[in-house]
Order: C-alpha cells, then sequence, then structure tokens
C-alpha cells in the first residue's frame, strides 16, 4: 500500500467522486460507502489523538499541575469545535 492508503480521497476531475484504486472514479453507492467510511476514519483519529493527548495527564504530580493540563486541554478543545 503507498502513502496515502490503498483509497485516494482526491477528487475525480470529471466525476468529483473518489478514486477507488487504480485511478478509477468511484460513482453512486461506492462513493457514499467511501464518503461514509472517510468520516468514520476521521473521528475515530480525532478520538485517537485526543485519547494520546489525555495520555499525558498521568505524567503530573501535582493536584495543580493536573488542573492546569485539564483547562488548557479543554480549552485547546473548544477552541477546535
Amino acid at each position: 500500500m503507498g502513502e496515502k492508503g490503498r483509497y485516494s480521497q482526491a477528487a475525480d476531475s470529471a466525476s468529483g467522486g473518489y478514486c477507488c484504486g487504480a485511478g478509477k472514479p468511484c460513482a453512486g453507492r461506492k462513493a457514499a460507502e467511501l464518503q461514509t467510511l472517510f468520516a468514520a476514519n476521521r473521528r475515530l483519529f480525532k478520538a485517537y489523538v485526543l485519547r494520546e493527548q489525555l495520555d499525558r495527564l498521568w505524567t503530573y504530580k501535582t493536584r495543580p499541575g493536573v488542573l492546569n493540563f485539564l483547562l488548557g486541554w479543554v480549552a485547546q478543545r473548544r477552541r477546535l469545535v
């Protein structure tokens, strides 16, 4: 598999759809299925990143350090939404 994975999200100039591999554009139900898959993948990636960031919480030894980290982490999440 290449760097971008098996399916490319690059838009096909003719149909505006997704490429299903070998440069062939997806259309109809296949394009809708890929769109759903990409949306789910984005959500999973965000959840993974949030979990990884929150994992740093356990490195703090003091209550003020934990509170400072959590407040900063929550503020960052609110800015992204």
